[in-house]
């Protein structure tokens, strides 16, 4: 008998890590390029975005400057990006 594929969405906010992986992602950054800039360990970025590890304050500061948002608007779930000056609308 095979066993079902796990559901691995969850209810709730998403997580910080995946949030940076998907930002990341969607603006084209490779994680080398980001853990350089965010002068961040690749291993632990790479963690980091799998969840099985945590970044301190100022780490997550660099990445999310790195990504083009404050670092307010990463743990709180915003993808309100102030260099373009307005909120996105939603679809």
């Amino acid at each position: 008998m095979r066993k079902k594929p796990v559901d691995q969405r969850r209810d709730g906010p998403e997580p910080i890590g995946t949030r940076v992986r998907r930002l990341r992602l969607e603006r084209g950054i490779a994680q080398e390029h980001l853990s350089i800039e965010a002068h961040v360990d690749q291993s632990g970025l790479s963690k980091f975005e799998r969840g099985a590890r945590n970044l301190g304050e100022v780490p997550l500061r660099r990445v999310a400057n790195v990504l083009g948002l404050s670092f307010e608007d990463l743990i709180s779930g915003s993808d309100f990006e102030p260099s373009h000056g307005r909120r996105p609308q939603p679809s």
